[in-house]
């Protein structure tokens, strides 16, 4: 259809749009003509303006652009607010401010991001999908209701150490099994080679000393509603108990739990501290980083400027964000000897590693949460 000069200045914005979707996809008219098997000579047409595209042309080629085709057809880009939810435990939430500061201005005020603070953000995810909750902001353990592979990866001690772990984050295995399969689920992780890293150790607070894997048999171990963090503890001889990650104080003063473990970069807002004896160091060299998802359809719906604005952002905010939490992290570790004067038992590195290494072997191959083949592929990264 050519475009009349009456309204070819009210069209125009079709054909731009379509041209800046496809550059930020790296792709060239001859790539989307391939995709599309609409001529070069017909796209280059659209893009300058002189054709407005007929409707089924219009959906082959937002398809391809993974648009919906209300984006082409918006004569303006409207700002757009989402709301970011993450743990009101987390340490560094001025980094986390300042990102969003720093995407409004990247994005010439096209994206504004608001967050929002819960007490315990793992069972939100579903709301991640299904669109009530645009943007996510939490470790991949959290995402394991979509990619089972989530939880077993973030077991303690599955990977030799932080190098390892990064190497998983680049592998095809995670590609395949984590970030596509989240996409499948309506689910983009928007830093997926994520360096927003929140220690190297977790505290395992407790009424009784813990110094080897054994102690912990009989106890009864707080557990969350991952089918994995349950299956570890029953593997180590403990007793799993399903306590929300908020309720942890309550749930000691109660005598309902006996060990909780945390990630050292979450566990001083818990204050279990007041209510516990014991705290072993479980230090195996790394924890998951944390990573930021956001719901698709809000996604493709974010013009490329807003969408390179977020990726941007958190890949340099991710180093400020790591040194930010090492001096709470640091001083909360000092103070609990200091300050509240609670033994910090430090355990044989090697006789945790091992007894959670034979854990972990069980899980993932007796109990068939991992094929053999995968479970050799990810241990030899």
């Amino acid at each position: 259809m050519t475009i009349t000069n009456e309204n070819s200045n009210k069209e125009q914005f079709i054909g731009t749009r379509i041209r800046e979707a496809r550059k930020s996809l790296n792709m060239r008219q001859a790539d989307l003509s391939d995709v599309t098997e609409i001529s070069v000579s017909h796209l280059s047409h659209i893009e300058r303006g002189d054709l407005i595209p007929t409707i089924p042309t219009l959906r082959r080629i937002s398809t391809a652009l993974n648009r919906p085709l209300g984006y082409f057809l918006q004569e303006q880009q409207p700002s757009r607010a989402l709301g970011m939810v993450m743990t009101r435990t987390l340490l560094g939430k001025e980094v986390v401010a300042d990102f969003a500061n720093q995407v409004k201005e990247k994005s010439d005020g096209e994206l504004t991001i608001q967050i929002y603070q819960h007490a315990w953000a793992y069972e939100q995810t579903q709301g991640l999908a299904d669109g009530s909750i645009h943007i996510f902001l939490d470790d991949l353990l959290s995402l394991e209701t979509f990619s089972e592979l989530c939880g077993v990866v973030g077991l303690p001690y599955f990977f030799d150490d932080r190098a390892h772990y990064y190497r998983f984050l680049q592998s095809d295995i995670f590609q395949q099994s984590i970030f596509q399969k989240l996409l499948d689920n309506g689910i983009r992780l928007l830093n997926p080679a994520s360096n927003w890293e929140y220690g190297h150790c977790e505290l395992l607070f407790s009424t009784s000393p813990i110094f080897t894997p054994d102690d912990l048999v009989g106890r009864n171990f707080r557990s969350f509603s991952s089918k994995t963090a349950h299956a570890l503890r029953l593997a180590l001889g403990a007793n799993p108990v399903q306590i929300p990650w908020n309720r942890g104080y309550e749930a000691f003063k109660r005598g309902d739990i006996e060990a909780f473990l945390a990630p050292i970069g979450s566990a001083s807002p818990l204050s279990l501290h007041e209510v516990t004896q014991y705290i072993t160091l479980i230090d195996y060299g790394y924890t998951l980083n944390l990573m930021v998802a956001i719901n698709e359809n809000e996604y493709r719906h974010l013009s490329p400027k807003s969408q390179q604005a977020l990726h941007e952002t958190l890949e340099t905010m991710g180093e400020r964000f790591s040194q930010t939490v090492q001096e709470p992290i640091a001083r909360y570790l000092t103070q609990l000897s200091t300050d509240y004067h609670l033994p910090l038992i430090e355990p044989a590195p090697k006789l945790w590693r091992d007894r959670f290494d034979q854990a972990i072997k069980h899980i993932c191959l007796e109990q068939n949460y991992l094929d053999r083949a995968t479970f050799d592929q990810l241990r030899n990264l």
